[in-house]
């Protein structure tokens, strides 16, 4: 059930990819049932027992929103959207998920950024990104 809600999610993050290139930015429905689907494998996680410092996590992804809306002026680099769905993948992914995310997620920004960055007018489309490294996941899930 839980590699059915990241495939989900995949999904969801191709038709926020597509939006994303074609419009900067996505639709709010879409966001929502990322962010749903986000909750509900992290409640599948924590079903299968997987509870490793839930409490820790959690409070880790509540002080990076935080921190986030404390300098809401300042904030021309990312969108709300960003930030909310990297602190949700924090919470609901096993901690060497998240690591692989993190990594896969920070050397693709740094490819599509040098390849889009003209096109995009120093704007980086970031679903693509995200759906890359949740393919990722899920193949390393398979493997």
């Amino acid at each position: 059930m839980y590699l059915v809600s990241k495939v989900i999610i995949a999904i969801l993050l191709l038709v926020s990819s597509f939006e994303d290139f074609k419009n900067s930015s996505i639709r709010l429905k879409l966001l929502v049932g990322i962010l749903f689907w986000q909750v509900v494998s992290f409640f599948i996680n924590f079903i299968n027992g997987y509870k490793i410092l839930i409490f820790e996590r959690l409070i880790l992804a509540s002080a990076v929103i935080f921190v986030y809306f404390l300098f809401i002026r300042k904030r021309e680099l990312l969108g709300e959207a960003d930030v909310i769905f990297v602190s949700m993948q924090l919470i609901s992914l096993r901690v060497q998920d998240f690591l692989v995310f993190w990594f896969s997620h920070l050397i693709l920004a740094l490819v599509f950024s040098l390849l889009f960055y003209k096109r995009f007018k120093g704007r980086t489309p970031m679903y693509p990104i995200y759906f890359v490294s949740e393919v990722i996941l899920i193949i390393r899930r398979l493997i």
